[in-house]
């Protein structure tokens, strides 16, 4: 077997264990950050985000942590998601210091998770703005899940990583003769 066709073997070998070790009910939430054109000195910006991976019951809900050094004038009140949701934001706060908070709780078991939740802020740092730190909480706000938002795919990159794996799968059938 040439190099590339167990290399070809190790990357698939790889991205199966990706996939069995990923919990089947972790939370999944993706983002997308559009720069607003500003009327101000503020550099204003919005973040859309789509949840998946994840069944909410009742009371349970979402934060994402908005870092007091970079973020300032979360929009209040947010963007309504659905009337399964409960959407609201908390600023960051420098005297404590305290994170802001984008929140949304379910208001209903299996809440629809098809429209996308939103949040416009004002910008500090250089750049675009990146992943944020998320909690999943239940009842009582008790910490149920942690993790940190995940852009959306670039097309390209996901084009060129499918490509890549057809020209193996191809490359390994060639091989078998």
């Amino acid at each position: 077997m040439s190099w590339l066709g167990t290399g070809g073997l190790v990357l698939g070998a790889w991205l199966a264990g990706l996939a069995v070790a990923a919990p089947s009910n972790a939370v999944v939430v993706t983002y997308e950050a559009f720069d607003i054109p500003d009327a101000g000195p503020l550099d204003v910006w919005s973040y859309r985000y789509r949840v998946s991976g994840r069944t909410f019951a009742k009371g349970e809900g979402l934060s994402v942590l908005f870092d007091v050094g970079s973020y300032r004038n979360l929009g209040s009140p947010p963007p309504q998601v659905n009337a399964d949701w409960d959407a609201i934001v908390l600023q960051p706060d420098l005297l404590l210091p305290d994170p802001g908070r984008y929140d949304a709780q379910a208001l209903v078991d299996g809440p629809n998770l098809a429209d996308d939740f939103g949040v416009l802020f004002a910008w500090l740092g250089a750049g675009a703005p990146g992943s944020q730190p998320i909690e999943i909480y239940g009842p009582g706000f008790q910490i149920l899940e942690t993790g940190e938002t995940v852009p959306v795919p670039e097309p390209a990159s996901a084009l060129g990583v499918g490509l890549g794996l057809a020209a193996l799968a191809i490359r390994r059938r060639i091989a078998r003769g």
